[in-house]
């Protein structure tokens, strides 16, 4: 699956060391590669990219998982769109 996050949010979302990654990644048996990831490509199309055509690509970030896991996971990279208030 893919998921548009803005560009401007990857590195906030990786976070220092990959520590912000490593937590939503811990929580689900997904994969997820942001488009400046030496393994992005190797993922291949995500099966949901019809719904991503106008979106740039820079901002697709693909998950690779289960339907479930990769909904979950998808769901917790959103949170990050919230301002930091709404987070907490």
């Amino acid at each position: 699956m893919g998921t548009v996050i803005p560009a401007p949010l990857h590195a906030r979302i990786i976070g220092p060391k990959g520590e912000n990654l490593h937590t939503i990644l811990s929580g689900h048996e997904v994969d997820i590669q942001f488009p400046l990831s030496t393994r992005y490509k190797s993922l291949g199309d995500v099966d949901n990219m019809e719904e991503m055509k106008d979106v740039d690509p820079r901002e697709v970030v693909k998950v690779r998982g289960s339907q479930a896991a990769c909904a979950l996971a998808i769901k917790e990279l959103k949170v990050w769109n919230e301002p930091p208030s709404i987070r907490a």
